[in-house]
C-alpha cells in the first residue's frame, strides 16, 4: 500500500475511526514514550492560539 493509498483511506474514515486512529497512531508509528511526553509538554506553548479569532483554523 502506498502512502497516497493510506492518505486516501484515512480521508474515508468516519469521525469516530479518525479519533481511534489518532489515539493509536503513536504506537503504530513506534514513537518512543519519552518523545510523546516532550510533545505533550510542548502543547502549552501553543495555548495562545486557542482563541476566538483563530477558531477558523481549528478544522484544517
Amino acid at each position: 500500500m502506498s502512502l497516497d493509498d493510506i492518505k486516501e483511506a484515512i480521508k474515508n474514515l468516519t469521525d469516530q475511526e479518525k479519533q481511534e486512529l489518532l489515539q493509536e497512531l503513536p504506537q503504530l508509528l513506534q514513537i518512543p514514550v519519552d518523545k510523546l511526553a516532550w510533545m505533550k509538554l510542548a502543547e502549552s506553548s501553543f495555548e495562545f492560539w486557542d482563541n476566538e479569532e483563530d477558531k477558523i483554523y481549528d478544522q484544517l
